[in-house]
């Protein structure tokens, strides 16, 4: 009684009174409408991921330009590369990397592949620190034969250094008896070979998959095919370490050190940065068999990419296998993460184990070799899809940036 003879307790006094009548009240509104009200919070929600989902994939490929510029993608290249005649070689796979029979070529990259798993498999056994990580760690990447084939070896030779000896790949060409893709995956067949054998040997269980991959390229068929890899050879306890194939991973640790770090602090993935390698004289370099690529062809490392073309550096080296990243791996892509949680709760697949998405602190150095002979023929091939996906500034970015990279080098 004595509540409304104080003003300030007024509004108090009046909520604790009709609170009742409006607890009712919502009650039967909701009992009413119940059905519409699902509607519409389901509605909601959808289109909640359906916007999250467009703002990350579709426009996380930099700001639109309004000046569209000529519409034609393909750029007549006969009279600029003759400033480059002499340095330039463009679509020239030196096919004798790969001929590991012939006396004089059993030095090169590629032909010391098989005996470098080996030896990585014998060190895997004997070393307790690869014993300590609770699953597997894969190497996963999109291997794409049609240019710049040379720079495999050298990609496959510096992750097995690191001592991976699992491996998801999808194998992409454009056409199926290309001689490009027969000669790569000739190579791989050999090293799956030697996994089976050395798995008899050891009692392991690595393996080597490769997806054939036919017809022309996009990044959203790359991203579609590497979700089903990842959900039908991964399991919660696997470990991925995810580079480009033109992008080579610097630890500061032993690999397996920096795993059993993440694992043993349940951190979930790391982020790394791209610096451009480049040759120390900025030219466009095709890549040769022999001499190592880091230190003695591309050793040149500087931040050229972002300043210049405004290329997204962040990139997500090393995750979980409950996690999946976006396109073009630069950050979680929590829609694909989310769907295969959901549907982990009907298949008991355990990805739903601990939904979790804790950061390593340290930020990894990716060596980015993109800049080799054979870039502006791959830049033609993506504005060529951005075209079709209505992305009319990067048709403009092509004609007016790399045209004059290609002329002028770095």
């Amino acid at each position: 009684k004595n509540c409304f003879k104080t003003s300030k307790l007024r509004p108090v006094c009046v909520l604790n009174e009709e609170m009742p009548k409006i607890t009712s009240g919502l009650m039967k509104y909701f009992d009413k409408h119940k059905k519409l009200i699902f509607i519409w919070v389901l509605f909601f929600s959808l289109m909640m991921i359906f916007i999250y989902n467009m703002y990350f994939v579709k426009f996380s490929f930099g700001k639109s330009n309004t000046n569209e510029g000529n519409s034609s993608v393909q750029l007549d290249t006969n009279e600029d590369f003759e400033v480059c005649k002499g340095y330039i070689n463009f679509n020239e796979a030196n096919r004798r990397w790969f001929d590991c029979e012939k006396n004089g070529y059993n030095e090169t990259v590629a032909c010391s592949l098989p005996s470098k798993l080996r030896q990585a498999k014998r060190e895997k056994i004997g070393s307790d620190g690869w014993k300590k990580i609770k699953g597997r760690v894969f190497l996963m990447s999109a291997l794409g034969v049609d240019f710049n084939i040379e720079m495999l070896p050298h990609f496959l030779d510096h992750y097995i250094s690191e001592g991976i000896t699992n491996f998801l790949f999808l194998l992409h060409s454009k056409e199926e008896d290309s001689d490009n893709f027969k000669l790569m995956s000739k190579l791989l067949d050999e090293l799956k070979t030697i996994l089976d054998e050395t798995n008899e040997l050891y009692n392991t269980n690595d393996i080597l998959v490769y997806h054939e991959w036919h017809g022309e390229f996009t990044t959203k068929k790359k991203a579609d095919l590497r979700y089903k890899l990842q959900n039908k050879y991964l399991t919660v306890d696997d470990w991925v370490v995810h580079p480009d194939s033109d992008e080579f991973h610097r630890y500061n640790i032993n690999l397996h050190s920096l795993i059993y770090y993440m694992e043993s602090m349940d951190l979930d993935y790391a982020l790394g940065i791209n610096l451009d390698q480049i040759q120390r004289e900025g030219k466009l370099m095709s890549v040769n068999p022999y001499d190592n690529i880091l230190e003695k062809q591309f050793s040149l490392t500087c931040r050229f990419s972002l300043p210049k073309f405004g290329n997204k550096e962040q990139k997500m080296p090393i995750y979980k296998a409950h996690l999946r990243s976006t396109s073009g791996n630069h950050q979680i892509y929590w829609y694909e993460t989310i769907k295969l949680c959901l549907k982990d709760l009907f298949t008991f697949n355990r990805f739903c184990i601990y939904p979790s998405s804790n950061q390593l602190y340290d930020i990894i150095d990716i060596s980015h070799l993109k800049w080799t002979s054979d870039v502006f023929e791959k830049y033609n091939i993506r504005a060529r899809e951005y075209k079709k996906l209505g992305y009319k500034w990067y048709i403009t970015f092509v004609q007016e940036n790399i045209k004059n990279l290609v002329i002028n080098g770095i």
